[in-house]
């Protein structure tokens, strides 16, 4: 994929270091999850995991999972090991200010991980994104490729189907305001 060709011309790529970093990232995700050196193994993840990921994008699919290298990365870096942890050091019912801004953090990248699709659908497409043929295809390649037609077929209600995706343009360009005002963020 675009982007990655200084990947395979600089990084070494075989079958030895995908399974090392495959049981590096196992590993140093369990830890992080037991909470042990929870922002060490984190970050270790966040390291490994690209080089997964990276590796998963050369086979000619392209995956849409780097928000989960991101939140490693964030939390990391954040103080996401002082409460709830095996080597926490502060009492489950603190309170501080040094929270806030990794919170923040993982509300912009939500809503910045759903802006652009949404923005990019209205770009290329306008509205026709919802109200054309374009769902419908997009089922009909859904169905094909997984060899499965659902008994209750969304191409045959069109109201519905523009409905949907009319939601959800909404959804996804409304998204960054939604989980950053406190007000609105229960919706």
């Amino acid at each position: 994929p675009e982007g990655l060709g200084w990947f395979v011309r600089h990084v070494p790529i075989t079958g030895t270091l995908a399974t090392a970093a495959q049981v590096v990232v196992a590993f140093s995700a369990l830890c992080a999850i037991a909470g042990i050196r929870a922002r060490v193994c984190l970050g270790v993840l966040a390291v490994g995991g690209f080089y997964l990921f990276a590796l998963a994008q050369l086979t000619g699919h392209v995956w849409h999972d780097n928000h989960l290298l991101w939140f490693c990365a964030l939390l990391a870096v954040s103080p996401c090991d002082h409460v709830l942890a095996v080597d926490a050091n502060r009492p489950l019912t603190v309170e501080g200010r040094e929270y806030a801004a990794p919170l923040w953090g993982v509300r912009l990248l939500l809503g910045v991980m759903y802006f652009f699709p949404g923005y990019h659908k209205l770009r290329e497409l306008g509205l026709d994104w919802a109200l054309g043929d374009n769902l419908s295809y997009q089922l009909y390649w859904k169905w094909y490729e997984h060899g499965y037609v659902p008994s209750i077929r969304l191409d045959q209600h069109p109201i519905l189907l523009a409905a949907g995706g009319l939601a959800v343009l909404a959804f996804e360009l409304s998204f960054i305001a939604l989980v950053c005002w406190r007000r609105i963020r229960p919706l």
